[in-house]
């Protein structure tokens, strides 16, 4: 290992972390729950937000129904001082219950760490201060809406009296400190550039954001705090200094308070008309700000390396599904509820100057969960193992190394024996079985029963065009790709074609680049293309002229011969000696197996027919045999019908297994061989299946599931399942590749094991939690699922350490990646993109990549 990538760990620790502080320390420093936050922490913060926001919009509804009604009346009666703060106090003891508790135990474990003298880093203490402040304050303004309405139906004669009034004017005043938390959390998102630049020692000045910028940046939000303390001055003052109040009005007879009639006497002065005006106007005003933070972070995060800027992306997707919605239910529930009907009559008082209902309630859900994911984690589990996992190799040589690096920072042998056991992840695999996931694509010699040329026809049409069919399906302006040049022999490393240039290949790639780094594709293309010329003679069989003909044939020829070449550096690349294949009629379901003494590999073709379309249309789901467990607990393990019979047709199954087992048991390969299965798209999820069925029957040593846009393939119960018996499976997802995102059917299906997302701007990121893969947004590409736009990323990536998006020790990794003979390829992609390797030495061409050298041999700062 390079000595700059010895401390790729203390780099890794940096992109999960606020401050990149040292992991030797760990014990002696405070950690943030945010840092190390599981799916299912996510989801529960997630599922609080969405639930509460829903409960939000209902209570607009339901007020702005009953304001229209009560309006209309020149007074009201009992129904406001009795029911209607019935139910306030009702749902704001719930609120307050709910927040207190979250809250008490954030300033526990604060003080806690406070007292054992635990280190707090600038940006954990930022982002924890700021956290427990919204929490204080929107816990007093909620209080301060309970204990109002508990008064009023204690001593419905004092509706408006002066201690009403009081608690009035101190939800006002948190309200606007809350909006003010608000905006200093979402300018927090932003780059900061420090006047003479960072101080020594500091982070560089790309990294530097505004959290870790003095208090004084945020003097605009103070200014427009004290705007808003002022509005809610005058708009309390009248009544406070001319005690004026909705008076009773006592018919004879009535001695009860609580039956007695109120008279709409709680008309406005002119001061306060004003200051209800500019109170709005201000909030308009924060929500403008505050957007215009967010846009801006979303544009400055995506040009920030991918470590670096990983803390502020999970912010950054924090705020926008909390605090953004909260922004919208509170310019709705201000302007709709204050101005829309009867602006200043007693109902309108009631339900906003005492408190607004929907208002209280997403404040509350805001509060908790950013007081739920940045308090202090606990010190009794382990505050960093998450983390740690998101570690990888360059290398498989080093991946033994990375996994006792790892080990050998555990607490207790727990701790060691759970490190231990996690897989760790490898660049070097990710390419080779990205590889191999092409060459599955190649047919059979003499399937079927057509004559020579129509079989021709049927293996290029369906292996090379079915991308181009399905991405001008979808709608896309993708086209194949046809150059004059002639076919270069490189060693090739494709896919399907049918992209258009950029999405498939990636920004500032030449565009006869298929032909120089898939000749196998280009030649395909070119046969295709050519195929247009064809007739059909009345024997009902394709024909072609004479030249067509000799011109399809010519390209059929060289490009089997460019796909006998993808296999032969395929072999090499593990030091493969034998290979089979195995097909499916019935299905058209193909896998390639390869082997060495210490090897198997089986790789499983994607959808490259119709009969695999519709395998991939058969989304009801079957129990996976053996059966066990029970339907309707959600304990029995059920998969995808399509795929699961895609996977037993002609007893592919058993063909494929008996061929493992064989080779085991007849010594042809050592019993402690490692096994690697791999696939794209639905041979994917052939590859999951196929990897269930070999750890439960065969029971290899060590067992390897890579996947490239893959699509879920069983339900939560399989799932426990599979990582129970194939805990090393990585699940490359490309971008916005929409197949490995789509199809989950809400809860019906998960994907098991790991997650490694990727992208052709050169970023990785291994083990993402479910925050970091809302970054990602809604949007999906078709172009993103082919396997050539996964080759553009992983190339991106291996680029991007070259410059200002590489982490420490990134360049070395690469290096040590083109030294492998067997990827010899890797440099020349490489060379294309203007990165010059030879030996251990590297020189770029490209702009970006020269003026970022001196910055990226630095490394990341700590803070």
């Amino acid at each position: 290992m390079g000595t700059g990538d010895g401390d790729l760990l203390q780099d890794t620790l940096k992109a999960a972390s606020f401050d990149g502080g040292s992991p030797d320390r760990r014990e002696q420093e405070v950690f943030l729950r945010v840092e190390t936050s599981n799916a299912t922490e996510a989801k529960v913060g997630a599922l609080v937000v969405f639930t509460f926001t829903f409960l939000a919009w209902c209570a607009i509804i339901i007020l702005l129904a009953l304001k229209i009604h009560f309006d209309k009346s020149p007074h009201f009666s009992k129904s406001a001082v009795v029911a209607y703060p019935a139910a306030c106090v009702s749902i704001a003891a719930c609120l307050v219950t709910l927040l207190a508790v979250r809250f008490s135990i954030f300033t526990l474990r604060a003080i806690s760490a406070i007292r054992r003298g635990l280190l707090w880093r600038p940006r954990r203490r930022r982002m924890a201060g700021l956290a427990w402040a919204l929490g204080l304050s929107q816990l007093t303004g909620t209080t301060a809406w309970l204990i109002p309405y508990a008064f009023i139906l204690a001593r419905p004669c004092q509706f408006t009296g002066t201690f009403v009034w009081v608690m009035i004017s101190i939800r006002t005043m948190c309200w606007g400190t809350t909006l003010s938390i608000y905006m200093m959390l979402g300018h927090s998102l932003l780059v900061w550039h420090p006047r003479g630049g960072p101080k020594a020692g500091a982070r560089r000045r790309g990294q530097l954001l505004v959290l870790d910028a003095p208090l004084w940046v945020h003097l605009d939000k103070f200014v427009l705090w004290l705007c808003w303390l002022a509005a809610a001055v005058f708009v309390m003052a009248p009544w406070w200094l001319e005690h004026h109040h909705i008076a009773p009005l006592r018919l004879p007879g009535q001695t009860d308070c609580r039956e007695l009639i109120y008279v709409t006497s709680c008309v406005a002065r002119p001061v306060q008309r004003d200051a209800v005006l500019a109170i709005a106007i201000l909030t308009a005003c924060f929500f403008v700000l505050y957007s215009f933070y967010l846009l801006k972070a979303w544009w400055q995060l995506k040009q920030l390396p991918c470590v670096d800027a990983r803390p502020a992306r999970i912010n950054f997707s924090l705020q926008a599904r909390s605090i953004l919605l909260a922004f919208k239910v509170v310019l709705v529930g201000t302007f709709v509820l204050r101005f829309g009907t009867g602006k200043f009559a007693c109902w309108t008082f009631v339900i906003n100057d005492l408190g607004v209902i929907p208002l209280e309630i997403i404040g509350v859900a805001v509060a908790w969960h950013f007081c739920f994911l940045y308090m202090p984690k606990d010190a009794e589990s382990d505050p960093v193992i998450q983390v740690w996992l998101q570690d990888f190799a360059w290398t498989e040589e080093e991946v033994e190394d990375k996994i006792q690096q790892r080990v050998a920072r555990g607490n207790g042998a727990n701790e060691v024996e759970e490190l231990a056991a996690e897989p760790i992840f490898c660049i070097e695999t990710a390419i080779k079985l990205h590889h191999w996931s092409y060459c599955a694509y190649r047919r059979l010699e003499g399937e079927g029963e057509e004559d020579e040329e129509a079989q021709a026809a049927r293996r290029i049409l369906e292996d090379y065009s079915t991308a181009n069919a399905q991405e001008q399906g979808a709608g896309g302006n993708a086209e194949g790709v046809h150059t004059n040049g002639q076919h270069r022999g490189h060693h090739a490393n494709g896919t399907h074609a049918g992209e258009s240039q950029r999405d498939s290949l990636g920004e500032g790639q030449e565009p006869d680049i298929v032909a120089q780094v898939f000749p196998a594709v280009y030649m395909a293309e070119r046969a295709i293309h050519r195929m247009g010329h064809l007739t059909r003679h009345p024997s009902g069989r394709h024909r072609a002229s004479d030249e067509a003909e000799v011109a399809v044939g010519e390209d059929l020829e060289q490009a089997k011969a460019a796909t006998d070449e993808l296999i032969r550096l395929g072999m090499l690349q593990y030091g493969l000696t034998h290979i089979e294949d195995f097909w499916s009629e019935q299905l058209d379901t193909k896998v390639l197996v390869a082997w060495q003494r210490n090897l198997v590999l089986l790789a499983f073709r994607g959808t490259a027919s119709l009969a695999n379309a519709k395998s991939d249309l058969k989304v009801w789901r079957v129990a996976h045999p053996p059966e066990r467990g029970l339907f309707w607990l959600g304990t029995q393990p059920l998969v995808h019908s399509g795929f699961w019979r895609a996977w037993v047709a002609d007893d592919l199954n058993l063909r494929v297994l008996g061929l493992v087992q064989k080779l085991y048991s007849s010594g042809e390969v050592d019993p402690n061989a490692r096994v690697c299965v791999t696939g794209h798209s639905l041979g994917g999820a052939l590859a999951m299946l196929a990897a269930h069925d070999i750890a439960t029957q065969i029971e290899p040593k060590r067992l390897q599931v890579y996947t490239y846009g893959a699509p879920y393939p069983g339900n939560h119960s399989f799932c426990r399942s599979y990582e129970a018996v194939c805990p090393d499976t990585w699940h490359i997802v490309n971008d916005r590749d929409p197949v490995p995102r789509s199809g989950k059917f809400f809860c019906l299906f998960k994907r098991p094991g790991n997650r490694v997302r990727i992208n052709r701007r050169g970023e990785m990121i291994v083990r993402p939690n479910p925050l970091e893969m809302q970054v990602a947004g809604p949007s999906r590409r078709v172009s993103h699922h082919f396997l050539v736009s996964y080759r553009a990323a992983i190339v991106a990536i291996c680029q991007a350490q070259f410059g200002r998006r590489g982490v420490q020790g990134g360049a070395d990794g690469v290096l040590r990646l083109v030294a492998i003979p067997e990827l010899a390829d890797l440099a020349g992609d490489l060379q294309k993109k203007g990165i010059m390797v030879e030996g251990s030495e590297w020189s770029s061409t490209t702009r970006e990549s020269a003026a970022d050298d001196s910055e990226t041999a630095q490394g990341p700062d700590l803070a």
